[in-house]
């Protein structure tokens, strides 16, 4: 298909048609049932301003020809069209409760089996070099794998703290460890700070005596790191350089190693650019290109920053509409756990609580958000989120 049609073969995937199918299924339903094909929700004006700005930001470059504009509208339409578009199919389809907890059941079934997966894979090829040895699994990549944990992890966490007092619920500890294994093979030094940072705020949110305690265990562990398990112990001592005296950093960028000084570099240099263009952004799909610019080290190369590229592709207009998604999304979720009296809603308000700060911290240090594998669950568990705080809030609709 992808030399038959050229860039536009990639958009006619597997998981595509089943989107396309999934949105004409959905349009026919609600027709049938009399109903608008577009719920109210608070999510909806966002979403739809962000699409609009990303669109401006493609064909702002028509000049750049067809190769840059059909290259540039697919990899839109992978990155946050279809995904977009799940949230929507599941927001204004899923309705019935029961079906609400079949898909989060599912979605949680999968996460676990991912993790297997993951360990499985590592012990076939743990005995070499570090890069050789981090697991990328199904996203066959080792940062976004550990992104993938860390978006979907908590909710086993969260159903396990909601129902803490129901015995038979303990047994969630098992694929929680499981996932967290899956976190440990991918070696993300990001990944292994988001799921610290993300554990802590469910916690908190769900009990202080408990944060506490967390924290002073955690603190316990930075002071005895021997209790880390070593290649996580490894891994982290990576990220500081010890050079001979003679060649001592002069700053702490420089005492970093390779790898995190590029990122510090390019985040400079995403900077730059935003401030050059802080109304409509440099073009979308075009940081890579013109990153050289203000950048001379290297080639083209990923932010490694999911806000930075927004805010340099597509101006700070577009990053501070991607902001109030994701605040809009966390405020319903928060209000959510807080108000319902129904424990199944309060447990996966708060387990996606903890995978927004999961995604926070994630996309920090990289563009968590390239494929289907990552991110299309968080989507559509965005949705049912979204769904339930409406139904609380307006019972009637």
């Amino acid at each position: 298909i992808g030399e038959e049609f050229g860039h536009f073969g990639s958009a006619l995937n597997f998981t595509n048609i089943l989107v396309g199918l999934a949105v004409i299924a959905w349009i026919r339903e609600n027709r049938k049932k009399g109903e608008p094909i577009l719920h109210s929700s608070p999510l909806n004006l966002p979403l739809i301003l962000y699409v609009l700005v990303g669109m401006i930001g493609i064909f702002r470059f028509t000049l750049y020809g067809s190769g840059y504009l059909s290259s540039a509208l697919i990899d839109y339409l992978q990155r946050w069209l279809i995904p977009i578009l799940l949230y929507f199919v599941t927001y204004n389809s899923v309705k019935d409760r029961q079906i609400i907890k079949n898909i989060v059941i599912l979605i949680m079934i999968a996460t676990v089996i991912i993790g297997l997966i993951s360990s499985i894979e590592y012990l076939t090829i743990g005995d070499g070099e570090l890069e050789d040895s981090r697991v990328g699994g199904v996203a066959d990549d080792p940062n976004l794998l550990a992104a993938f944990f860390n978006y979907y992890t908590f909710l086993f966490l969260g159903f396990l703290l909601v129902y803490f007092n129901r015995v038979r619920y303990w047994a969630l500890t098992i694929p929680f460890l499981i996932c967290f294994r899956g976190i440990m093979v991918t070696f993300s030094r990001a990944g292994y700070l988001a799921f610290l940072l993300a554990s802590a705020a469910v916690v908190c949110i769900r009990s202080k005596l408990a944060f506490l305690i967390l924290v002073f265990a955690a603190w316990f562990v930075l002071q005895n790191p021997v209790l880390l398990p070593p290649g996580i112990r490894y891994r982290l001592a990576q990220t500081l350089e010890r050079r001979p005296a003679v060649q001592q950093a002069t700053t702490f960028e420089d005492s970093l190693d390779q790898s995190a000084r590029t990122r510090v570099r390019v985040w400079k240099g995403a900077l730059w650019m935003i401030r050059e263009h802080p109304l409509l952004g440099v073009g979308y799909n075009l940081f890579e290109t013109k990153v050289q610019h203000y950048w001379s080290e290297m080639g083209p190369v990923d932010a490694h920053n999911t806000y930075l590229l927004i805010g340099a592709e597509l101006g700070i207009p577009g990053l501070l509409i991607f902001l109030w998604i994701l605040g809009v999304m966390f405020w319903s979720a928060y209000a959510l756990y807080r108000r319902s009296e129904d424990r199944f809603a309060k447990a996966l308000a708060l387990g996606f609580l903890g995978g927004m700060f999961g995604f926070f911290v994630s996309n920090m240090f990289g563009s968590r958000l390239d494929s289907h594998e990552v991110s299309s669950y968080f989507w559509i568990l965005a949705g049912l989120i979204m769904r339930l705080h409406v139904s609380e809030k307006y019972p009637d609709e």
